[in-house]
């Protein structure tokens, strides 16, 4: 299992850096009821990410992808291009000019609204899906049997929603010094989002598309 996580955890980490969910994680946790929101958001993230590498994994064991490496090169060709094409076109969206954080509302009260909205924020994430798609493949194509499958499966899940549910985790554990961090972390976020997603978005597409060229050619 080490050879496969060494595969997949450079993967996964990627797909745990999402800008946008840890800027809307913070905004949640602020003001009265943040802790019940913030885990709502949590829950909302985590189920998603659970139904998607679920669905994901269940569905290429189910294609025995581990016997066609012609198509998990092609795979990895067409999620990297998914991912290049996502940088250019962040790269060349409009900017907005930012608000004044005096103005800033905290988006979808109760703990309803905010499960509801950790769901759409994962399910709208493509990076870091396109990201989660292509190390839960190398998942599937290592073949490691039901229970190494889940425990690395598990890990994607953790990993896709990390943004999601270590910030609630951090404030339970250390309330002062976790605000701390994450107003600091928050702050860099929210100033070089487009910069970041840019080049996370950029680098994993190049690192895909390479990577499948190399198993067309030697598959």
């Amino acid at each position: 299992m080490e050879h496969v996580l060494l595969g997949v955890l450079p993967l996964g980490l990627a797909a745990a850096v999402s800008p946008v969910m840890l800027t809307e994680q913070t905004v949640l946790m602020a003001g009265r009821g943040g802790t019940r929101r913030s885990w709502a958001y949590a829950v909302g993230a985590l189920l998603v990410a659970a139904a998607y590498v679920g669905a994901l994994v269940t569905l290429g064991r189910s294609v025995s992808l581990p016997t066609l490496p012609r198509v998990d090169g092609a795979t990895d060709v067409l999620l990297g291009l998914l991912l290049v094409s996502v940088a250019v076109a962040v790269h060349r969206w409009p900017r907005r000019a930012p608000r004044p954080r005096t103005t800033r509302r905290t988006p979808h009260r109760g703990a309803a609204g905010a499960f509801a909205f950790g769901a759409f924020s994962m399910v709208t994430d493509v990076t870091s899906l396109a990201l989660t798609a292509a190390a839960a493949k190398d998942v599937v194509s290592a073949r490691l049997g039901g229970g190494g499958t889940v425990v690395l499966a598990a890990l994607l899940v953790l990993l896709l929603a990390l943004p999601a549910w270590l910030p609630p985790t951090l404030a339970a554990a250390a309330p002062r010094p976790a605000a701390r961090v994450l107003g600091a972390v928050e702050g860099v976020f929210r100033r070089h989002s487009r910069r970041i997603l840019v080049v996370l978005a950029a680098a994993g597409g190049v690192f895909l598309v390479l990577r499948g060229l190399v198993r067309l050619v030697t598959g």
